[in-house]
């Protein structure tokens, strides 16, 4: 099969493969007329329908006079695909097209989704023409077998043909095959490590030997190792044919590769005589730099991989396509592209113990999901900062029919939305595979270069544009160091992607940043030193009156970015921890003058026990009151000593939010969108990834933690006497992502806007309460969309919405929020299928709103709209017996309730009685082994018939 893929050098060969040995049918009538413009007809030799069965039919277009094949083939596949008297039967043609007298080969397959067409592609190119183990056992799928034969069947069979999830499946499996078989090796060897890290650090070892070689398979299809685009294979072949079995690839070969070659200056690379004729080549190879090949600890433990284990390797590596471009939700080539690394976040687990995945709740995010995201808290965010109409807005920031942004600003409205681009600050606080910081930095260019040209504002090149946009734009941060690692890759490969040719060859500069100050590893939830908590933004207080040390930090980080310089890295770090110690020494100066100031007004309370000038009750009251102020302030006193003698112990500083971004929180108070997938982690599994709390221990840090955030203000400065808008009674039942909603929106500055998607269940179930309760009191709800058509999270049981929620008000019930119209938003199409500007426009009208007991409401066949006031929310949700908000059925009323369940409350009004009004209800039993009582739901594994 491999080869004879290989070797389809003519339209007969087409045809005796569909139609000899994959069972098609002549074609009733070949020769075909399409009338296509003249600059597509020029590019079309000739054109012909090669076979059909059942309706289905395989379309062979022979394309010439193209001068750049890879470039040109996919703009002009796609202008035919879409051609009017194509579109309108794509759903049932298979499309052919040879380039260049069949030096290049596309399968492609399309898909109407609304008034767009989606395509999947598989590419044959001459470099690739030795790698075709994909597409060949891909298209195999496109085999009949007679007796099936059915339109549901050649449908089906055709689907998974052109299945991108079935190779991403593969690739990982056999990664974790691979995976295993050097884990299995090394773990024997004898190396200086403590026995209760090994496990961990191997695992650590392997990702990121395979991540450095995988990152090197897109690299090399730059041609950037002297122009061998199969440089890796060809590098392994010629140590093979001359040192196999010495067991030196990775420590003389590889390593040189590394950290000689890539991660220094040409001039610093010294030649080894046994490398030969690859001296040259590594000599000149691009200085790459950035963090990914400099020598780390895990370098120097000293695990060695054995030659046996790197015939599995590139083999594995070998028997698949790298494309170096990322998919768009339009185009999606299947082969193996920077985006499907993010799969590792899905798929890859610890290997040593398959729940990791459940426990840390890590799902993948469809680029879809994260296009619409990011966009409509773009709309959001500018419609709060500059107050341009919200229509002009979607415009601008949704794509249109034909993915054309358009420009419907003014000048001056142009200036200040590219002002607010410029400054923009987006954080993803469980950043995992840096999806959404890639696709945020995509849109950012996209967007700022539509308005650099209608301002006529000469800019820099892509790359560079894009590295700036990382360094002044984008953060994350996330639990699990090897996904901080991945999401590092991912960016990098973004911006690789966009290098001009005379960047690769620039041996004197680090064509890569270094990300190390803008994705960062942490948790996100508590922050800490040693055991005790640090409450959000209360360093930021005392970090305001050293300007002069945070300016050198932020000069040095961003000198660490461009140049990843080693030392300056290391300096930074340890300014880093002398800025947090210097605001521990703050805080416990004002605090001992606080307790000096206290025992003044003591003295001065017992010289006011003299007759005649207090009431004695009332003066004993002010001294307990007194004493007790003084012996928290004592605590506070000791707890610092202890923070303190912690804080030297550390290695690096544990995550503090308001000191890892301290220019983002001296700057703007926050973050301008907070946007993330949190991960879904039931209540009973919640534990602490890092080790240092019990599982009992961290849901009560949890919060605490909590609880400290939002006694706080923007300003860091504490609100005691103010009530808090968390409940007192916290609920423990909440699963992990009610912590990311609450400490997300405390990540934000005032104009801010969190986007997040998450499980749907807090909408409904009794945990919700807490989050309800903030969110109404102090957070305007712009929106929450749901989906009635398609799952976003195809591996996971989890039924997710998209929220939409400004920045918290500093006291409850502020007149924004009193007076906020809160859109609950189910689409009746998939995210694809909306992603107009035209359809949010239309949700922002109030056309045609029927009243119904709770709100407004409009139904059409793209959506269901319900509209609530935010105040009603605690209205409707409140219990009239205790005066406080006891919760409500979001979900359920607004978002999936169909209109005849208001009109029977409407006709029942009087007559139906609450169940929790005449009844108890609560939880059921706790299994421990749900899995084991639930029936699995398989409708979504059923193919269509």
């Amino acid at each position: 099969m491999k080869f004879y893929l290989a070797e389809i050098k003519k339209e007969e060969d087409l045809k005796r493969l569909f139609i000899e040995k994959w069972n098609w049918n002549f074609p009733k009538i070949s020769n075909l007329f399409f009338n296509f413009p003249e600059e597509i007809k020029d590019k079309i030799a000739d054109f012909s329908l090669l076979a059909e069965k059942e309706n289905f039919k395989i379309l062979f277009f022979n394309l010439h006079n193209l001068t750049n094949p890879e470039k040109e083939l996919k703009k002009l596949e796609r202008k035919i695909i879409t051609h009017p008297e194509l579109k309108s039967n794509v759903d049932t043609s298979v499309f052919i097209f040879s380039g260049n007298n069949f030096e290049y080969l596309d399968f492609v397959k399309g898909e109407k989704i609304g008034t767009n067409v989606k395509t999947k592609r598989f590419f044959i190119s001459p470099e690739n023409r030795d790698k075709l183990r994909t597409p060949c056992e891909q298209l195999e799928n496109l085999k009949l077998e007679p007796s099936k034969i059915s339109y549901s069947y050649i449908k089906n069979r055709i689907k998974e043909a052109f299945s991108v999830e079935a190779v991403t499946e593969r690739f990982y499996e056999e990664y974790i095959e691979i995976f295993q078989k050097i884990k299995k090796i090394l773990i024997k060897q004898k190396v200086d490590i403590r026995e209760k890290e090994r496990e961990s650090k191997l695992r650590d070892f392997i990702h990121q030997i395979l991540n450095r070689i995988m990152f090197l398979y897109f690299v090399q299809k730059r041609g950037c190792f002297g122009g061998d685009k199969n440089f890796l294979a060809n590098f392994w072949d010629d140590y093979k044919s001359k040192f196999k079995g010495q067991n030196k690839f990775h420590s003389d070969w590889l390593n040189v590769l590394f950290f000689d070659a890539l991660s220094r200056p040409s001039w610093l690379f010294e030649e080894k005589k046994y490398l030969g004729r690859f001296n040259e080549i590594l000599k000149n190879a691009p200085y790459l730099n950035g963090g990914l090949f400099e020598k780390d600890e895990l370098d120097e433990i000293g695990w060695k991989i054995p030659d046996e284990l790197f015939d599995d390797i590139f083999d594995f590596f070998e028997s698949y396509n790298f494309t170096i471009e990322e998919n768009t939700p339009f185009e999606i080539d299947i082969a193996i592209n920077p985006e499907m690394l993010g799969n590792i976040y899905e798929h890859l687990v610890n290997i040593e113990e398959r729940e990791e995945q459940a426990r840390a709740g890590i799902f993948y995010t469809p680029k879809v999901e994260i296009d619409l995201m990011i966009r409509r808290s773009l709309v959001e965010f500018l419609f709060n900062k500059t107050k341009i109409s919200k229509e002009k807005l979607y415009q601008f920031v949704f794509p249109e029919e034909e993915s054309q942004i358009k420009d419907p600003f003014t000048k001056e409205e142009a200036e200040k939305v590219l002002k607010e681009l410029d400054e923009i600050l987006i954080l993803d606080p469980a950043c995992g595979s840096g999806h959404y910081l890639v696709v945020a930095e995509q849109i950012l260019y996209e967007l700022k270069k539509v308005l650099w040209e209608k301002l006529k504002i000469a800019h820099s090149s892509k790359y560079e544009e894009k590295k700036k946009i990382i360094e002044k734009n984008i953060y994350g941060n996330d639990i699990k160091q090897w996904a901080v690692n991945i999401a590092k890759l991912r960016l990098w490969l973004d911006l690789f992607v966009d290098a001009e040719e005379e960047l690769l060859s620039n041996q004197m500069e680090p064509l890569l940043p270094n990300l190390n100050f803008k994705v960062r590893w942490g948790d996100s939830l508590v922050q800490r030193i040693g055991k005790d908590l640090i409450p959000l933004r209360k360093i930021k207080n005392f970090v305001e009156g050293r300007r002069h040390d945070l300016k050198i930090i932020i000069q040095k980080k961003s000198y660490v970015y461009r140049t990843s310089d080693r030392d300056e890295y290391k300096k930074t770090v340890y300014l880093e921890k002398k800025l947090l110690l210097n605001a521990l020494d703050e805080i416990k100066i004002r605090t001992t003058q606080k307790i000096q100031e206290i025992g003044a007004q003591l003295q001065k309370e017992n010289l006011s026990l003299f007759p005649g000038q207090y009431k004695i009750e009332q003066v004993n009251s002010s001294k307990k009151e007194l004493k007790k102020q003084k012996e928290i302030l004592e605590k506070t006193l000791e707890e610092i000593k202890n923070l303190k003698e912690e804080l030297r112990k550390e290695k690096e500083i544990p995550m503090i939010w308001d000191l890892a971004f301290a220019e983002v929180f001296q700057m703007k108070k926050g973050f301008d969108i907070v946007i993330a997938n949190p991960p879904y982690v039931r209540q009973e599994r919640i534990e602490d990834l890092q080790g240092f709390y019990s599982k009992k221990e961290y849901k009560e840090k949890l919060i605490e933690q909590t609880k400290l955030d939002w006694s706080y203000d923007y300003e860091g400065r504490s609100k005691f006497g103010t009530k808090s808008p968390i409940p007192e009674k916290f609920d423990k039942k909440c699963d992990l992502y009610v912590y990311f909603y609450l400490k997300g929106l405390k990540l934000l500055n005032p104009d801010g806007v969190l986007c997040y998607i998450s499980s749907n269940s807090w909408l409904d179930v009794g945990f919700g309460r807490v989050l309800q309760e903030v969110l109404i009191k102090r957070c305007p709800i712009v929106a929450i969309y749901d989906n009635q058509v398609k799952r976003s999270f195809k591996h996971a049981d989890v039924n997710t919405i998209i929220a939409v929620i400004k920045a918290p008000k500093e006291k409850d019930f502020d007149e924004e929020v009193k007076n906020n119209e809160v859109k609950f938003v189910m689409f009746k199409k998939p995210f694809e299928e909306i992603m107009y500007s035209e359809i949010f426009i239309d949700l922002e009208k109030n056309y045609n709103l029927k009243e119904f007991q709770e709100g407004k409401r409009r139904e059409n066949e793209i959506y269901r709209l319900h509209i609530v006031n935010q105040k009603d929310l605690w209205k409707f949700g409140k219990d009239e017996k205790t005066g406080e908000y006891a919760g409500n059925k979001w979900g359920g009323k607004y978002l999936r309730a169909p209109e005849i369940y208001w009109k029977i409350l409407e006709k029942g009004k009087g007559k139906l009685v609450r169940l929790g009004d005449i009844a108890e209800v609560r939880r059921g039993f706790t299994t421990g082994a749900n899995e084991f009582f639930y029936v699995e739901d398989v409708t979504d594994k059923i193919e269509d018939e």
